[in-house]
């Protein structure tokens, strides 16, 4: 099943607008392959392989397919291998979105070594192996799980009663079908990995918006910064499967761009706050005699830090005080010894201007004494 029918849902009136539709979509999403290309290359994402591979392989897959959708709603029937091979890119496009924001929110949370999905600077707090290879492989094994069921559902495969609506029509009319007793499990199987890629989206979203307004690198003034723009891209994700037969298609693929352009929004901040991280890394480097910098700024180096600074300037403090507790004991001395200056103890200026003149052999001019 899938979107290779979509023709067949549309009348004759809207396959033109349709058609173009997807043209002009398609020509977003390739758009969005150059886009990803240059900021995926980054020096954050170096040694974030999944990433580099997964996310690229989205933005093709979705322009691929929308390629592949608008010759069918044209008229022209691609060979039986082109429809294989798109219903094989619908099946792998959520998995692949899954693992790339997943890795991307964990990158963010791992720069500065804050707690996400139960890690903590790459280590569960349990420091439990299996533990912490159970929680960074939990992603990667929902991804598999939706992957098979893609793929089931798209070639029908082990589904008692084949449904002409799987993959075509959204929740909108999966509820229809409730009401009137009419369950279309095919359909409900159809709509499940996006769902969950939807849900998955909310929490990381979630993560990252909470990441930027108290852990970033860069202070904002309001907690409406751009940490929060994936949320904007979860909610026309759910949003696209939500429509029935006759919008279903685009909106469901146009909420797939536009999840992948806030994506595309994050990225230059999280580049950024990389290096904000990493300047810092390179000062308590520095701050710590020349030793080699820590792997990345830690909340107890930060502490460090602090306190350094904080002693540095208790000493800089106990200087001064010592040196005016010096200045106040000399003065004290000397007023012990010669005794407290007195008004009355200073001649008239009378007196010293009536002072005799003499001649000084030194500097060989006249001044009184």
């Amino acid at each position: 099943m899938g979107f290779l029918n979509v023709s067949n849902a549309l009348s004759p009136e809207d396959q033109t607008s349709y058609a173009i539709a997807f043209g002009i979509l398609t020509a977003a999403c390739g758009f969005a392959v150059v886009q990803t290309i240059m900021n995926i290359t980054s020096r954050p994402f170096y040694g974030m392989h999944s990433v580099r591979v997964f996310f690229p392989y989205s933005c093709v897959a979705l322009t691929l397919e929308n390629a592949i959708l608008t010759m069918c709603i044209a008229g022209k029937d691609p060979p039986k291998t082109i429809q294989n091979f798109e219903r094989v890119l619908e099946a792998t496009l959520v998995p692949s979105l899954l693992i790339s924001f997943f890795e991307i929110t964990y990158l963010v949370h791992k720069t500065r070594s804050v707690q996400f999905c139960g890690i903590y600077e790459g280590h569960s707090r349990s420091k439990n192996p299996v533990r912490t290879f159970l929680l960074k492989s939990c992603i990667r094994i929902v991804a598999i799980i939706l992957l098979a069921l893609g793929l089931m559902v798209n070639f029908s495969l082990a589904v008692t009663k084949e449904s002409n609506k799987a993959g075509l029509a959204g929740w909108w009319t999966l509820l229809n079908t409730i009401k009137e007793d009419n369950w279309d499990i095919h359909l409900f199987l159809a709509l499940i990995p996006p769902a969950i890629l939807g849900l998955c989206s909310s929490y990381f979203s979630t993560a990252l918006w909470r990441y930027g307004t108290e852990h970033s690198m860069v202070v904002h003034s309001s907690f409406w910064n751009p940490w929060f723009s994936p949320f904007f891209g979860t909610i026309a994700l759910l949003g696209g499967q939500m429509f029935g037969p006759r919008w279903y298609a685009l909106l469901s693929n146009l909420g797939f761009y536009v999840f992948i352009e806030f994506i595309l929004l994050l990225l230059p901040e999280v580049e950024r706050d990389w290096d904000e991280a990493n300047e810092l890394q390179n000062f308590l480097g520095a701050l710590s005699g020349g030793k080699d910098p820590p792997s990345r700024p830690l909340e107890a180096d930060i502490l460090k830090m602090e306190e350094a600074c904080t002693a540095s300037f208790d000493m800089e403090e106990d200087a001064t005080r010592g040196k005016l507790m010096k200045e106040d004991s000399i003065q004290t001395l000397d007023d012990s010894v010669l005794g407290p200056a007195k008004v009355n103890d200073v001649a008239p200026l009378s007196e010293i201007e009536d002072a005799p003149e003499v001649n000084s052999f030194s500097l060989g001019s006249t001044f009184k004494i």
